[in-house]
């Protein structure tokens, strides 16, 4: 979920270039963005212009973390 809070300009354009997601964030309001189930790491997103940038850190989750590795068994 995005928070618009007085924002204007290119700002309004978020962009994940790497999923093709490009939404128009409501100026006064939220907007919804799917960005599916995702991998612990980051993604990078930026405004339209890719004069703003940042990253989405995504972490494992507790039950991930319990879950036996491919080719690691629990005994």
């Amino acid at each position: 979920m995005l928070h618009g809070k007085d924002s204007g300009g290119c700002a309004r354009a978020f962009t994940v270039p790497e999923l093709g997601v490009q939404e128009i964030v409501k100026r006064n309001g939220e907007t919804k963005v799917d960005l599916g189930t995702r991998k612990p790491g980051n993604l990078r997103f930026s405004c339209a212009m890719g004069m703003q940038t940042g990253a989405i850190t995504f972490r494992e989750t507790p039950s991930e973390a319990l879950q036996p590795q491919e080719g690691h068994r629990r005994r």
